[in-house]
């Protein structure tokens, strides 16, 4: 067996996403996932499609926006955004997805870290990332909101 047969399955993402509307709890989305009719690339949940499973968590949440994070066990072409879409809250930004384009011009969609075994030294290795400013500015006027 090959290591990147052993690889193969073995990385893990934690993704973190800025949704419309209030989510009220975590959750996971077990829908199928396959292209919308007359189109190459926007997909949308399909009896007929793959397998597709995301669970999210709800970080802080309220009448207008939801921070949530993701974890995915299937990797299909746009999952996050196909899934959250199909639950009525699309991501900020996503207007391929139904998403508004009035408090940024690019999707809220972010992977934060992302781990797996080295192929070699077969030791566990965790890279983060923080969340880009943009999306952190909209995430701190919505905490201010609240707090007045």
């Amino acid at each position: 067996m090959l290591k990147t047969d052993v690889m193969k399955n073995s990385v893990k993402k934690t993704y973190y996403a800025l949704c419309h509307g209030k989510i009220e709890k975590d959750g996971t989305v077990r829908a199928p996932i396959g292209l919308r009719e007359n189109s190459k690339m926007v997909r949308c949940v399909k009896s007929e499609g793959t397998d597709a499973v995301t669970h999210y968590k709800v970080i802080s949440s309220n009448n207008e926006i939801s921070f949530i994070e993701l974890l995915l066990e299937t990797g299909k072409t746009h999952q996050i955004r196909c899934h959250m879409a199909f639950l009525g809250h699309p991501l900020l930004g996503d207007d391929l997805y139904g998403g508004s384009l009035d408090k940024i011009s690019r999707q809220t969609l972010h992977c934060g870290k992302i781990s797996f075994r080295h192929p070699v030294t077969g030791k566990q290795i965790t890279i983060t990332a923080q969340i880009p400013d943009d999306m952190m500015k909209i995430i701190f006027n919505y905490k201010k909101k609240d707090r007045h």
